[in-house]
């Protein structure tokens, strides 16, 4: 199973229809496409990604599928969560979703990094709802993925957050999904 599946599978327990919830790296939109068919014009869905191709892309999928009712396309770092999405969403997100890495159809040099990937995660934690979660799927094949999954997994450990890590292989570049459930910490 890829782990984006396995993602989707995690995410469809906890959205509902009418949930509110984020995708932080929109790409080609399949992610945002999977939650928003969940969460239907009752929920609310906020997209970012800071390049245009992925906007572009990810709101025909969303077109195509009827499902830009729902949705606030946002083209901007996903670090800006908190100066870009109305406070009154704050702590009531219910799914928090990142894919770290590139666009596969975009520019190969353009990829998260581990500071800014860290930094969003932290804030889209603090806005999830108590019974929130989070996905994260580190790509790490690219130059400096390995490094990024590792600062995004020491995060995560540093903080106490209770989470489960799903691997393709034991590769050292192939992909890692991090599950994080905020209602459950190791302390």
């Amino acid at each position: 199973m890829k782990l984006t599946d396995t993602a989707h599978t995690f995410i469809k327990k906890h959205l509902n229809e009418g949930g509110i919830c984020l995708d932080a790296t929109a790409g080609n939109g399949w992610d945002a496409l999977f939650m928003a068919q969940i969460i239907t014009s009752k929920g609310k869905l906020f997209c970012f990604d800071i390049q245009k191709e992925a906007i572009q892309s990810t709101k025909q999928l969303l077109s195509k599928h009827n499902c830009l009712r729902q949705t606030r396309l946002i083209q901007s770092c996903h670090t800006k969560i908190e100066s870009v999405i109305d406070n009154c969403f704050k702590g009531k997100l219910s799914v928090a979703t990142f894919n770290l890495g590139y666009l596969p159809t975009g520019d190969h040099s353009i990829t998260t990094t581990g500071d800014k990937a860290v930094e969003a995660i932290k804030i889209a934690f603090n806005w999830l709802n108590p019974d929130g979660v989070m996905s994260i799927v580190a790509y790490r094949g690219h130059s400096g993925g390995e490094l990024e999954a590792r600062i995004v997994e020491n995060h995560i450990e540093n903080n106490s957050w209770k989470y489960t890590t799903v691997r393709c292989s034991e590769k050292s570049t192939s992909p890692i999904l991090f599950l994080i459930k905020k209602s459950e910490r190791v302390n």
